[in-house]
Parts: C-alpha cells; sequence; structure tokens
C-alpha cells in the first residue's frame, strides 16, 4: 500500500536499511483510522507523521508531517507538542542553522501551526506565527531535556 499511494512524502516509498518506520499509535473513527508514524533515519533525524486511512485500511486519505527533531552538521531542529481543548494539535518547531561565515550569527527561525483532522480524515493546518532571530554567541536551541 505505500509504494502505489501518490500522497505519502516519498521517503516512505524508499524505505532502506538505515530508516525505521515506527507505527506508534493507531485510533479507529467512523470514516477514518489515524495511524501516528515515526520516521528516523540512523544518521541524524526523526520525523512525526500523522497518516489517515480508510476504515478497511485498504487506502491512504491524507498524510502530515507534524514535527521533526534532529542534528546535522549546522543544521538542528526540535519541536514541541501540546493538545488544545477544541481538538486541535499545537506544535512549535524551532530550527537553527548555523552561519557559514564566521563573523555571522547563526540563526533560529521559529513557528507555531495548529494541526486538525476533518470528519472526513482530511488534514487542516494553519501557520499560526513565525518568527527568526539571530542568536548571541554561543546560543543554540535548548535540548528537550534541558526545558
Amino acid at each position: 500500500m505505500l509504494r502505489r499511494t501518490p500522497r505519502l512524502p516519498g521517503f516512505f516509498k524508499d524505505y532502506n536499511e538505515y530508516v525505521d518506520l515506527v507505527l506508534l499509535d493507531s485510533l479507529r473513527c467512523p470514516a477514518y483510522n489515524l495511524l501516528t508514524v515515526l520516521w528516523r533515519h540512523e544518521d541524524c533525524c526523526e520525523d512525526l507523521y500523522y497518516l489517515t486511512t480508510s476504515p478497511t485500511g485498504s487506502a491512504v486519505l491524507d498524510s502530515v508531517r507534524i514535527a521533526a527533531r534532529g542534528l546535522d552538521g549546522q543544521w538542528h531542529a526540535e519541536a514541541l507538542m501540546r493538545p488544545t481543548g477544541n481538538g486541535e494539535l499545537l506544535v512549535t518547531a524551532r530550527e537553527e542553522n548555523d552561519s557559514d561565515a564566521q563573523n555571522e550569527p547563526n540563526v533560529l527561525d521559529s513557528v507555531v501551526t495548529a494541526y486538525a483532522v476533518t470528519p472526513q480524515g482530511r488534514f487542516v493546518t494553519k501557520q499560526l506565527s513565525r518568527g527568526q532571530r539571530n542568536l548571541r554567541p554561543k546560543e543554540h536551541i535548548p535540548s528537550a531535556h534541558e526545558q
């Protein structure tokens, strides 16, 4: 099913020995099934995806990347998630990119996004805020265990 579903990100179809795909949770709803999938590359990164399938599981209805975490070279990403009282999931994604130049500061991007799923199993994504700032020397994104 994964190989013939155009709605999925490419690396779901190009599974290899360096990648783990882990089904973390599933929820059966009247019109769809909601799956939480962790995609993990052994070198650097983890992405958390939500997928919806038909009630029988024979077709993927929709997919969305909810959060990313990783560290690779001059890139670092973290995401914080929290549910709201109205059925949405708020995700704050922070991404740090090191400057290539010695005298230029590293840049921190921060994006807050709300995710929801319709009764038909389609994902609705709404960006609530976006910010960017230069980091002070030796300042970095705090890891989840540092917060």
